[in-house]
């Protein structure tokens, strides 16, 4: 109705008239947005009136009618209907009380975590996630407005990780904002204070508002804890090479076996033995197709190819009587189980005791477009190590500081080694067993098959066998 009142009037010629008419537009469009229809047309109907008379009267007498009117029109906005008032009313307690917790600021927080007993990092009601902790914790200690708190998008929540179920990290990045009150161990303290003792903030540091750390973070580093059983020669008797193209793992290695043997736990893995799990992980490293070592990807698939800065391994340790290997891998990104396939196929290698020929005919295979079964070890020694953001930090605001790990390390190692290692060996010796009882066959059967329940042949027959489809989603890392 008003569009239709305004049409018919003469188009003024005076600036007064074209004032009034730019005043009743300004103020028709400030009323619909109101749904005060009322008010839309008596000031519509009041302004084109004046808008006729206008165009006999002086340009200033026309100036000081438009300034009239829209003093008017601003005096009507003001007085608001009843359900606009109580609408208003309602907010302001909570803006009250946000303003309350101090002001807001876009963060990078450092956090580690035990992943045992939980659903992943990411959010999946109903299940136990580490995003569920933190989502808790941040409304409990004051950081995020409670209204707010299980709404990631109204505080621009990201990780620079997924973590699946059971796997650990010490070294993950969120961005988000927070109502920083206090200093940055104040803010830390009231945040752990909430928190399940196995997860634990170590502290943060100002980015930008547009920081996304999934988005810029370069590189990630995976740590996997390997007890060294699974390589060693002597846990198979030394078993000599198989004759012949085909290669069949030894079933029976652990049959007699009721617990972990001594043997097993003691310091000194054989030195050749782990230079050849060294040169089997530098195989690895640059630009590959890893589609093998995933589900969800074909061979042709873009995606699938990936870039490994590094792979090495660490010399043999002892940690609560169990002898291990720290394996730790480097690249941009990593598909879903990629590591863990990556893993078990160097563990595939050394039980089947392959000479360097087959080696070599394994990896290729295995890095090429046929399909090979690859082995996926148990997710309990995997770890998130360390997110990189090199590139953010080179191209950063001289104001912003860096994303820098390197005041919370000791607090980092400390954490690992009082809730990420003893929970991995504890579940190494645990019954059932992770390791051995996976070398054993003992894992889920939807699984890729393991060591004792596959034959890896150096033919075409059984290298293009095809693979069990998994219904797993891909994921952007292990």
């Amino acid at each position: 109705s008003t569009w239709g009142l305004l049409l018919r009037l003469p188009l003024p010629r005076s600036a007064s008239g074209q004032c009034m008419i730019r005043a009743v537009l300004r103020r028709t469009f400030t009323m619909a947005a109101s749904s005060n229809a009322g008010a839309v047309m008596e000031v519509s109907s009041k302004v084109a009136s004046d808008v006729a008379g206008a165009e006999t009267a002086t340009s200033g007498a026309g100036a000081v009618a438009a300034e009239a009117a829209e003093s008017a029109t601003m005096s009507r906005k003001r007085s608001r209907s009843p359900a606009g008032a109580g609408e208003g009313d309602a907010l302001a307690p909570e803006r009250k009380r946000s303003r309350a917790l101090g002001p807001k600021r876009k963060v990078a927080m450092f956090i580690g975590f035990s992943g045992t007993g939980y659903s992943g990092m990411q959010i999946n009601p109903p299940f136990p996630t580490i995003e569920g902790e933190l989502q808790k914790a941040f409304a409990a200690s004051g950081t995020v407005a409670e209204a707010n708190a299980y709404h990631f998008g109204k505080y621009a929540f990201s990780r620079a990780a997924r973590t699946d179920r059971g796997v650990h990290a010490a070294g993950q990045v969120i961005a988000l904002k927070i109502h920083v009150e206090g200093s940055e161990a104040d803010v830390v303290a009231r945040i752990n204070a909430a928190l399940p003792a196995q997860i634990r903030v170590f502290g943060f540091t100002r980015v930008i508002n547009a920081f996304n750390a999934k988005n810029l973070c370069d590189n990630r580093q995976y740590e996997y804890l390997l007890p060294t059983f699974a390589v060693d020669a002597r846990s198979m008797g030394k078993l000599p090479p198989p004759p012949g193209d085909w290669v069949r793992v030894r079933h029976d290695a652990f049959d007699d076996i009721a617990e972990l043997p001594t043997e097993f736990v003691r310091p000194g893995l054989d030195a050749a033995a782990l230079a050849r799990v060294r040169a089997m992980l530098a195989r690895y490293v640059g630009t590959h197709n890893f589609w093998n070592f995933t589900t969800g990807r074909k061979a042709n698939d873009p995606a699938a190819k990936r870039f490994i800065h590094s792979f090495t391994a660490s010399e043999p340790f002892v940690h609560r009587g169990l002898e291990v290997v720290s394996l730790v891998v480097k690249g941009s990104s990593f598909m879903l189980h990629q590591i863990r396939r990556m893993v078990g196929l160097v563990v595939l290698a050394m039980r089947a005791n392959l000479d360097d020929a087959q080696i070599d005919s394994l990896f290729a295979r295995a890095l090429s477009k046929t399909r090979v079964r690859v082995p996926e070890v148990p997710g309990n020694g995997l770890l998130l190590d360390r997110t990189c953001f090199d590139a953010y930090n080179r191209k950063g605001r001289r104001d912003q500081p860096p994303i820098d790990m390197t005041p919370y390390e000791t607090a980092i190692a400390a954490f690992k080694d009082e809730h990420i290692y003893p929970q991995i060996i504890e579940n190494e010796l645990r019954a059932p067993l992770a390791m051995l009882s996976w070398l054993r066959g003992r894992h889920d059967i939807k699984a890729p098959r393991g060591i004792p329940e596959c034959a890896v042949a150096l033919n075409d027959e059984t290298l293009n066998a095809p693979a069990d489809d998994d219904d797993d989603d891909d994921g952007d890392d292990d």
